[in-house]
């Protein structure tokens, strides 16, 4: 089975650039990024996710109450 990418490049780069350790990026490589940095990563896009989630679940709740 095989899996597709689940998050761009850039969208990984930033999100380490964001937790202080973006540099280590740089070369295009990901050697020296350790498991609990990559851990960060993902725990971080999910965070951000949940986010985006909420508030646009905000946002369709009051654009209805608009329609009543």
């Amino acid at each position: 089975m095989s899996r597709g990418k689940v998050m761009s490049e850039a969208s990984k780069k930033q999100l380490a650039y964001e937790l202080g350790f973006g540099e280590k990026t740089e070369d295009g490589k990901w050697d020296d990024v350790t498991t609990g940095e990559v851990g960060s990563i993902v725990a971080l896009a999910i965070k951000k996710g949940e986010q985006k989630l909420q508030e646009e679940a905000r946002l369709n709740g009051l654009a209805h109450q608009d329609e009543l």
